[in-house]
């Protein structure tokens, strides 16, 4: 009971709808950029010679010639209807499906970064994040709402959680405390424009330590409200750092922007300068059915629970072919 009062509770869906407006514009920037810095003719109109593909998706190949030009296109307008909230759950599902092509065409650029937008667009496709401050309301096309059920935020909020719990773990190895990896990385920075920033022979250690709890305790800090604003402060830092020094494109810039998903409504209304709303009535808000909030509930929890289940079926396959190859060895 105490689940189904938590995630069905009304809950103001400002912050939702600015995620919205948040994330298609990282979208677009994404898509278009894509375009400009010559990552799409590099990666699918003159790939590299040897290529991988993901197992089932063999069939999946890039389109001839400049077709991917027009591919990229397509994502450009639907991310752009997304941040109008223009047809959103079409123009949503059909970028879901297009990043998600991008994403399976090929495994020799897989990016982790990539594998998150597409999570994030799949979880995007099932939220009311256009029922406010969109163009669907405004061609009363949907019914304008002032709040949404609590898990639609929640469901985002966990999937963060996940992320970055598993930053934070996947750096606890020998090579990563004593700072190897970061020093490599940063000595290599050393003679650009920004090698001032790097000069520290402690600077690697210092920051691999200073990432492994960042990413274990940044989610946390932004739930917790008296250290909110610290941690949203350092978020800022941390993330604007890493895009900086490694270039890793719109992750560093999503990551902020999903801040606002912890922020009250009315604070985001103020900073966004938004016309205020008249506060939704609790008493109003219409409870879902026990079949509806189990289903939702039962969704909820098998959805993350695969999310963060899934890093696990490599490292047991990858397991159990190492103990059988030992087995063959044996019996040889």
């Amino acid at each position: 009971m105490q689940l189904y009062s938590f995630l069905f509770k009304p809950a103001d869906n400002t912050s939702l709808v600015i995620w919205r407006v948040i994330f298609g514009l990282l979208l677009l920037i994404k898509t278009v950029g894509a375009i400009a810095v010559g990552w799409v003719k590099q990666v699918f109109i003159n790939p590299p010679l040897f290529t991988l593909n993901f197992i089932g998706f063999e069939w999946l190949l890039p389109l001839p010639g400049n077709d991917m030009y027009v591919w990229f296109g397509v994502l450009g307008l639907l991310s752009l209807a997304i941040i109008l909230g223009y047809r959103y759950t079409l123009s949503m599902v059909l970028f879901t499906l297009g990043w998600c092509g991008v994403y399976f065409m090929h495994k020799t650029s897989y990016n982790n970064h990539h594998y998150l937008k597409a999570l994030v667009c799949f979880m995007m496709c099932f939220v009311p994040a256009n029922r406010a401050y969109s163009i669907d309301v405004k061609l009363k096309r949907v019914k304008p709402l002032s709040y949404c059920y609590n898990y639609f935020l929640q469901n985002f909020v966990l999937l963060l959680l996940i992320v970055f719990v598993y930053a934070s773990v996947a750096k606890m190895y020998p090579d990563w405390l004593q700072g190897t990896p970061l020093s490599q990385w940063l000595a290599d920075k050393r003679s650009s424009s920004i090698g001032f920033l790097y000069t520290s022979e402690y600077q690697g250690v210092i920051m691999s330590w200073g990432g492994i709890l960042f990413d274990l305790l940044i989610i946390p800090a932004l739930i917790w409200r008296p250290t909110r604003n610290i941690a949203f402060g350092i978020s800022i830092a941390f993330h604007l750092m890493n895009s900086i020094t490694f270039q890793i494109g719109t992750f560093p810039y999503m990551m902020i922007g999903a801040s606002a998903l912890f922020y009250p409504a009315e604070k985001l209304r103020k900073l966004f300068k938004l016309k205020t709303r008249h506060p939704f009535a609790t008493s109003k808000c219409k409870c879902p059915q026990a079949n509806h909030r189990k289903f939702c509930c039962v969704l909820y929890i098998s959805n993350h629970t695969s999310i963060a289940t899934l890093p696990y079926t490599r490292q047991c396959i990858l397991d159990r072919g190492r103990a059988q190859a030992q087995l063959a060895n044996d019996a040889a």
